[in-house]
């Protein structure tokens, strides 16, 4: 919705301007209607609105798009790695181990993104680091703070944005903590979790591609893109 407070408006008969409740233009010399100035200025809000509402509805659409394109990308990538994971899996009930344990390689290999790459890790007993996580929370972190900036700018609500932003940032620096990074005793409990259980990363990066997908797309959450 555009508001707009109107202090001035056209004279219906010259180019100049009239202060609103003057029945006299003091340019034209002429007596101004200020019900037919008002219809027109109103007139000329509703386009500006339609034109917003426009703009923002494309945004959406290319949003959808990217995000449906994506959807499909990850959907075959760990499509894929479930397929080796899961020959590796028969081959190990077969007595097949050193066939087995060179498809988990290959897992954690080839797809080091998907969530099938931590059991495969456990099962050929070698400590990895996990970078879905790590770019997840990075970009989530970024995509939020970016969203805050916007609300900060165009005076909408900034206080679910924050909450979810610090929650991804905290999730980001207790992986860093975990790998070594850093030290930050306050985090350490957290990334000792993380490290011991890494699945746990990787369902809380799932939650938080949801969360920054509703902010961007749900009508109470979205930025206000006619600010942009």
């Amino acid at each position: 919705m555009v508001k707009v407070e109107i202090k001035r408006v056209p004279c219906p008969k010259c180019d100049g301007s009239v202060i609103k409740g003057a029945t006299r233009c003091p340019h034209c010399k002429e007596d101004v209607d200020c019900s037919v100035v008002e219809e027109v200025v109103q007139e000329v809000e509703v386009v500006e609105e339609v034109k917003v509402q426009s703009k923002t509805s494309s945004i959406k659409k290319i949003l959808v798009m990217i995000y449906i394109l994506v959807a499909v990308v990850w959907g075959i990538y760990e499509y894929k790695a479930f397929g080796f994971f899961e020959d590796a899996n028969i081959y190990a009930r077969q007595g097949l181990d050193d066939t087995a344990q060179s498809v988990y390689r290959h897992v954690v290999d080839k797809y080091r993104f998907s969530f099938f790459v931590v059991e495969a890790s456990e099962n050929i007993g070698v400590k990895i680091k996990y970078p879905f996580p790590m770019f997840v929370a990075f970009g989530c972190t970024g995509a939020l703070v970016l969203m805050l900036l916007l609300r900060l700018f165009s005076g909408g609500s900034i206080l679910r944005v924050f909450v979810f932003g610090s929650a991804a940032a905290i999730f980001l620096a207790a992986q860093l903590v975990g790998y070594g990074a850093f030290e930050f005793d306050v985090l350490n409990e957290l990334a000792r979790v993380f490290m011991k259980e890494p699945k746990s990363m990787y369902i809380i990066s799932y939650a938080l591609i949801l969360v920054t997908v509703g902010f961007s797309l749900g009508n109470n959450l979205k930025p206000n893109y006619d600010k942009i």
